[in-house]
This record gives structure tokens, sequence and C-alpha cells, in this order.
């Protein structure tokens, strides 16, 4: 396994919070972050890692109503369809997107 180096001596004695002497005062990093400008790709990169569709319940229990009690197997058809590339945003199935009405 890799070796993990020590922290050992590395942080103030007598404090509650024991600040960090060697890495600069607490969140001055975030501070300085927070300062600068989001970089272009920001938003871009975020698409890739948060879905443009999710399977909602109320989706979900359409799908599997549709299917029970009807025998309509379109409604799961279609979710289907559109989870297959959930990072992608399409026309198509905007509506699936759509947070419950209070009745769902």
């Amino acid at each position: 396994p890799p070796r993990i180096p020590s922290l050992k001596g590395k942080f103030e004695r007598g404090s509650a919070l024991r600040k960090p002497t060697a890495f600069g005062p607490p969140n001055s990093r975030s501070e300085w972050r927070l300062k600068q400008p989001p970089p272009g790709g920001r938003s871009a990169s975020m698409g890739t890692v948060d879905p443009a569709l999710i399977p909602r319940n109320h989706r979900l229990a359409q799908a599997i109503s549709a299917a029970s009690e009807r025998g309509d197997f379109s409604v799961f058809e279609r979710l289907r369809e559109a989870l297959r590339k959930p990072y992608e945003e399409s026309a198509l199935f905007k509506d699936l997107q759509n947070l419950p009405l209070p009745h769902e």
C-alpha cells in the first residue's frame, strides 16, 4: 500500500480548530477561487456529470400503470429511449424533465 505522508507538526497547538500553518490561513484558497471569474468551460463540463434527464418516480409510475392496467408499453418504451442518453438535451423528451404536478 502507498505510504501516506505525516501531517505531524503541520498544525499549531492550542487552537480548538487547529489552524494549518504549512498551508496558509484557513479558507485563503477558497476566498481566492471565489474572486476569480468562472472559467468558460465550467457549465459545459457540468453537462458531462449532471444528467439532463433523471428517471423521476412519477414518470416510472406512469409507465408501470400504463403497462399493467392497459397493456400499453409505449410510455415505458419512450422513457427507456429517452434514458439511453440521459446527458444529452433533447427537445423530443423535454416533457420528461418536468417536475411532478401536485396530483402526480
